[in-house]
């Protein structure tokens, strides 16, 4: 049953928070605009100015309604297209929150300001950071622009995020057609990928990483409407904008979750007309028309009405609320499938630190050879828990798989602590160092050393295969989530034997094992079921089951996060009829993390426990 809740300034949100479902899928650390040479930038609270110029601006700029040169920052700095700015007082929300605005040409031809925070962690959270994009009531300056960053609470935000805002201005003098790309293209500024080639470690003054990108992911794009700009969110980008897709075809880009303050608009929208994903939104003195329009996208979630005094900008505690309250519980999930021409998403809700009971905390390890393994990790304080290991997936990031995959709810819910790691690739840390490691983390948490369990997810699932293999006797169980041990050479033998779950989407474009079929391709899983004494002499049947292989038992979970869809679970059981082996297939599902997987595979690898002698206990017993 939908709802709506009716909230005032100053009354704390309640109750089940909107879910909703959003397409952000494109090009990773793209940009848009040829570079020019002719914009300087003054850099205020120094009595000389400095000049720097500023990449991908043209010195053509859109109509706007004051003087670029009217305003500029005390703290901060304002750069503007072609013309150095002059002192004006412009408030800030606290002494330590600053930051500088920067131009941008988008690939649209607008003219964008982007909002960079003087914090010295600003990027190192890239990979997770929210993409905070404004559509304004009028087009905004440079200084006007930096004076909304901190009146709207927006500079806060980012400063706490360690991301960057966009403040978007139209083609031309009011918003249409021209600007329907505009989310897609503010989107393509950012990039959140971990990849060698497009990492993100050293940002410039401009706050652009080597790769020409600034920080935020594009699984959370939050969009953020005033006056005429909110109506245009309403109007034209809250049903869907076609765009490029983030590994290949096409996408509908919709914010992840909105925040309109004071549209204007009285007609109806059918926001279902091209995608009937659903918004996350909170409306701030919104006609009828409009709450109506977002109740019927939003039919299985809430949509918060609320009313302020504030009739023109932002209302910066509404911001501030619905942002903590609602905005940064969702992120967008890509669901890659083959054979699709369209790049499909999903929405997930982010289970917040303060609500599970969770502290996250982020962490390096600094080896002796001077090499460092960055790694987030949640926990409760008790001791004596359960440890999970999780390593992401090429381009991913630690925070983003524990989100995807539902670790840190269970983490909550099941009482274990969650290590989650960072660019574990391209610091090309060992299996050995890697081992290192999780020896500091179970001393560092307190953590139960028999119930050590590692996990995984494409990239991170082949780490998975590799660690339980040259570690079986250090491990309780494992769960490989899409992917595979390339490096395994036929002959590989595992330690000892290890529990281990195992699951791929069926639709993967990056297949799992069973997308492979022959015996020459099974070297892994035959040194699995070797060790696990399912079989000695493992032979493939290419009629056996999606895997290949005659399981001993099956069962169905439906997947609560992809109703849809189902994972059917193989059982393989040993000669003693004892089951460590289980293999999982989800149907129509593609290269992405499932929660209800994940769930169940922890239901499964969490029977088991790693004695000191290296030998196995199934729930306390050898």
């Amino acid at each position: 049953m939908k709802k709506r809740k009716m909230c005032s300034l100053g009354v704390a949100f309640s109750g089940v928070l909107c879910a909703a479902l959003l397409g952000a899928c494109s090009q990773d650390g793209e940009t848009a605009g040829a570079s020019d040479e002719n914009v300087v930038v003054e850099s205020s609270s120094e009595s000389e100015a400095s000049t720097e110029t500023a990449p991908n601006v043209e010195t053509s700029a859109p109509a706007q309604t004051e003087s670029e040169t009217e305003t500029a920052p005390v703290s901060g700095t304002a750069s503007v297209l072609g013309t150095a700015v002059s002192d004006v007082t412009v408030e800030q929300p606290s002494e330590n929150i600053q930051g500088t605005i920067h131009p941008e040409k988008l690939s649209n031809g607008a003219v964008a300001y982007v909002y960079v925070p003087d914090n010295s962690s600003y990027g190192l959270r890239a990979t997770a950071a929210p993409i905070l994009v404004v559509y304004g009531n009028t087009p905004y300056t440079s200084a006007s622009a930096l004076e909304t960053a901190y009146s709207s609470g927006l500079a806060s935000i980012a400063d706490l995020e360690q991301g960057a805002v966009v403040f978007v201005n139209p083609v031309g003098e009011t918003w249409g057609e021209d600007d329907l790309t505009s989310l897609e293209a503010a989107k393509n500024l950012f990039s959140d990928s971990t990849n060698n080639e497009q990492k993100i470690s050293n940002y410039t003054q401009y706050g652009k990483s080597d790769a020409a990108a600034y920080p935020g992911s594009y699984t959370r794009l939050y969009v953020f409407g005033e006056g005429t700009g909110a109506d245009f969110v309403y109007q034209s980008l809250s049903a869907g904008v076609d765009g490029s897709g983030q590994f290949f075809g096409n996408a509908v880009f919709k914010p992840t979750a909105a925040l309109l303050m004071n549209p204007s608009s009285e007609e109806s929208v059918d926001l279902t007309q091209l995608d009937g994903r659903e918004i996350p939104v909170a409306l701030i003195n919104a006609s009828e028309a409009v709450v109506s329009s977002y109740e019927a996208l939003n039919q299985t979630t809430e949509t918060l009405v609320l009313t302020s005094d504030v009739s023109q900008g932002f209302d910066a505690d509404i911001v501030t609320e619905a942002y903590d309250q609602v905005m940064e519980h969702y992120m967008v999930r890509v669901q890659s499938s083959v054979g699709v021409e369209d790049c499909q998403t999903s929405l997930l809700r982010i289970g917040g630190n303060e609500e599970l009971g969770l502290t996250e905390t982020k962490n390096d390890y600094e080896f002796s050879d001077g090499s460092v393994l960055t790694y987030y990790q949640w926990v409760d304080g008790d001791e004596n828990q359960p440890l999970v290991l999780a390593f992401h997936g090429s381009g991913s990031s630690a925070e983003n798989l524990v989100w995807s995959s539902g670790f840190n709810d269970l983490a909550a819910s099941e009482g274990f602590n969650l290590v989650s790691f960072e660019n574990y690739s391209n610091e090309n840390l060992d299996n050995a160092k890697i081992m290192e490691a999780v020896d500091h983390i179970i001393a560092e948490t307190a953590s139960d050393f028999t119930k050590v369990y590692v996990s995984g997810f494409s990239m991170g699932s082949m780490r998975t295969w590799a660690l339980a293999s040259q570690y079986s006797d250090r491990f309780a169980g494992a769960i490989a989530m899409n992917g595979f041990n390339s490096g395994m050479e036929e002959g590989a033998e595992f330690k000892t034997s290890v529990p281990f779950y195992a699951i791929g989407g069926k639709e993967s474009y990056l297949a799992a094992f069973f997308e492979f079929p022959g015996a020459d391709n099974y070297v892994q899983e035959a040194a699995l079921f070797k060790v696990n004494n399912v079989s000695d002499n493992f032979v493939f049947d290419e009629t056996a089951g999606v895997w290949g292989m005659e399981p001993a038992e099956t069962y169905t979970i439906t997947a609560e996060d992809l109703p849809d869809l189902t994972v059917e679970v193989s059982l393989f059981a040993d000669s003693d009829g004892n089951v460590m082996t289980a293999f999982a297939s989800a149907s129509s599902a593609g290269h992405e993390p499932l929660r209800s997987a994940t769930a169940d595979g922890w239901n499964f690898v969490s029977q088991f426990s790693r004695n000191s002698d290296g030998s196995l206990s199934v729930d306390g017993e050898n």
